[in-house]
């Protein structure tokens, strides 16, 4: 098995590896978890750990499917699997067509079909209507969260939504908090009273 597969299978299995990752671990689960104004926010593991920058920076170079499988196996069974119900709606932050373009693929519309596949709802609602630079290349975290003043996504196919009391709202990695509440701002807009919870693989120290 590859070195970065070995290291990933030890650090998603391993309580003690995991409780070094995070000081927001809950007690007995195999994710973490933390507040980002006022929504819950649960996670895998922490951005800056080396074996999972080296698995991430994998996929979207080289889109290697083998590892795209390897990690929608521990998000679902890690995390998704216990916070998670069916009747829950999954909506994931659309990647950026410029990127998309460059690789050929987004991480999170990879990883959404397989949710889609395994019979989880997942809505496409969301699109980004404006081009911005990646919240990792923002060093200032105040500037990171100047998308929050004017979100460069939209709403679509909003009917999805009607009557839904959870929204699960993924992104792949989280560095400041900037995107999804972004996101979560356009949502609340049209559905003040839905209740929002954030899911990534990664997140920063925020």
């Amino acid at each position: 098995m590859n070195i970065i597969l070995k290291s990933l299978n030890y650090l998603f299995n391993n309580q003690i590896a995991l409780n070094r990752m995070s000081k927001n671990m809950v007690a007995n689960n195999d994710y973490c978890s933390k507040t980002i104004k006022s929504y819950k926010h649960y996670y895998l593991i922490d951005i800056e750990d080396v074996d999972f920058k080296a698995l991430i920076s994998n996929i979207k170079l080289q889109k290697n499917s083998s590892y795209i499988d390897y990690v929608y196996k521990h998000f679902k069974k890690g995390l998704v699997g216990r916070i998670m119900n069916k009747n829950d709606v999954f909506l994931f932050v659309p990647s950026d067509s410029r990127r998309f373009v460059e690789r050929g693929f987004g991480l999170n519309e990879e990883l959404m079909n397989r949710f889609n596949v395994d019979g989880f709802n997942v809505v496409d609602a969301l699109i980004k209507i404006r081009y911005t630079t990646n919240q990792s290349q923002i060093v200032d975290k105040n500037n990171r969260l100047k998308i929050i003043d004017k979100p460069p996504y939209a709403l679509v196919n909003t009917s999805k939504l009607d009557n839904v009391d959870n929204i699960y709202l993924f992104d792949d990695i989280s560095s400041s908090g900037g995107t999804l509440l972004s996101c979560a701002k356009v949502i609340k807009a049209s559905y003040p009273d839905i209740n929002i919870i954030f899911l990534t693989l990664g997140s920063g120290k925020y």
